[in-house]
């Protein structure tokens, strides 16, 4: 009884302690004995920045720093009362590209969230800042050696067509950006000679955008169309197969353009033409067979033309089928054998075998299976005509003539392989059909 009353004491002392603790405790915290200190509150957002810019559409970027106990945050963008664009994220930036125009108003706003528990929010109001610079169409004119430019449209996100500056720059001796004539003209006379000139036209708008635009190019005293010689690659073609390029020789010549400023666009003579633009290689593949010379037409800066011929090129037609076979193995009836199918493929005054279609069918016990190329496996069939029809062909491409494919999990049966080929434009063999008893492994 003494042993017991001892241990009953020391233990009712232990747990006095405690409670005299954690009562302490709570008083140093400010809270009341027997109650939970309240969790701690969400900070408000700290230095939230909006930055709009406009590489192609507008791009807005949102930051902010983070906050201890927030687990996410909640942002959005509003202009109007009507929402934007929002998302809920555990990152401290937001990037977005909204819809908005130049000189709305729009509205950042971020919530810090403790799961649920939402805290002080932070919103910046931003004006979208107007970064489209205006744009213009200009026609050129020449009477002689004075050159009219003709604005026939200006427009612009904000800026009325009265506030938008006018400038040209005439390419003449260095002259520099001009300010432009009054109303839709503005002229300039240059001095006689053999030239050619670059003019421009420079757009600013009131928030300080500028834009400027490349005018036709004025030639001035030109008499003789440009001069050039080019060459067909090849004699012969394939029709719908064969690439046929056309290759420049030598340099292009003008008397007033250079021979950067020289167009040149290709005439197949089929109905087609192919612009050419520096450091690319036209190229062509003739749809039917027939006799063709290429021209290269050429046009210089006053617009005069010349047309030059390259080289005949004759295509001829692809219209018969290659030829493919399979090898049967010296041991015909062993499993092992039949695993590695080989045979040839040959197309021999045509374009070329592109590949040889393989489909393999077998009978085992009186069922037929087939053969799935793409995952290499087997399946059931009701009949042979199914078989092949479930069957997933194997498309092989030949080299040197000779087409090679392994079947996995071939076993003992009645195997059927058809084989087909395929040439380069198109055509293709019947299937030929071989059928073999594999009754040794």
């Amino acid at each position: 009884m003494r042993n017991t009353t001892g241990r009953s004491v020391v233990r009712l002392t232990m747990v006095r302690g405690t409670v005299a603790a954690l009562a302490a405790a709570s008083l140093a915290l400010g809270v009341s004995p027997g109650h939970a200190a309240p969790k701690g509150k969400i900070g408000p957002v700290q230095n939230l920045t909006v930055e709009i810019t406009k590489p192609s559409a507008y791009k807005l970027t949102a930051n902010w720093d983070a906050l201890e106990r927030a687990t996410s945050y909640r942002v959005s963008l509003s202009s109007g009362g009507s929402v934007l664009a929002s998302d809920k994220m555990t990152q401290t930036s937001w990037v977005v590209n909204p819809p908005v125009t130049a000189g709305r108003t729009v509205t950042v706003k971020v919530v810090p969230l403790n799961q649920n528990r939402p805290g002080k929010p932070a919103s910046v109001n931003k004006v979208v800042p107007d970064l489209t610079a205006p744009t213009g169409t200009y026609n050129v004119s020449l009477d002689v050696r004075t050159a009219t430019v003709t604005e026939t449209d200006l427009t612009d996100d904000l800026s009325l067509d009265a506030a938008i500056d006018r400038e040209i720059d005439w390419d003449d001796n260095g002259s520099g950006w001009q300010a432009w004539n009054t109303g839709t003209t503005s002229t300039h006379t240059y001095q006689p000679g053999k030239a050619a000139y670059h003019p421009r036209v420079r757009l600013t708008d009131e928030a300080g955008n500028p834009e400027v635009l490349d005018l036709d190019a004025v030639a001035i005293d030109d008499t003789e169309a440009p001069e050039g010689s080019f060459t067909a690659s090849s004699g012969s073609a394939w029709a719908k197969y064969t690439k046929v390029t056309v290759t420049q020789v030598g340099e292009l010549s003008d008397d007033v353009s250079a021979a950067a400023n020289i167009t040149r666009v290709v005439d197949w003579k089929d109905g087609t033409t192919s612009p050419w633009t520096e450091g690319t290689t036209p190229q062509h593949v003739y749809a039917t067979a027939g006799s063709y010379t290429p021209i290269v037409r050429l046009t210089d800066e006053s617009g005069k033309t010349a047309n030059v011929s390259t080289s005949e090129i004759g295509v001829q037609a692809d219209s018969v089928a290659p030829r493919a076979s399979l090898t049967k193995p010296a041991k015909v009836s062993s499993v092992r054998a039949w695993k590695r199918l080989k045979g040839k493929a040959k197309d021999v005054a045509g374009t070329g075998v592109r590949n040889v279609t393989v489909r393999i069918v077998e009978k085992r016990n009186g069922r037929w299976f087939a053969y799935r190329a793409t995952s290499r496996t087997w399946v059931k069939a009701s009949s042979k005509a199914a078989a092949l029809r479930n069957a997933k062909a194997a498309k092989v491409a030949p080299v040197d003539g000779t087409w090679r494919y392994s079947v996995r999990r071939l076993s003992k049966g009645a195997i059927v392989v058809q084989v087909r080929g395929t040439d380069n434009v198109g055509n293709r063999s019947k299937f030929r059909t071989y059928s073999q008893l594999l009754n040794r492994r």
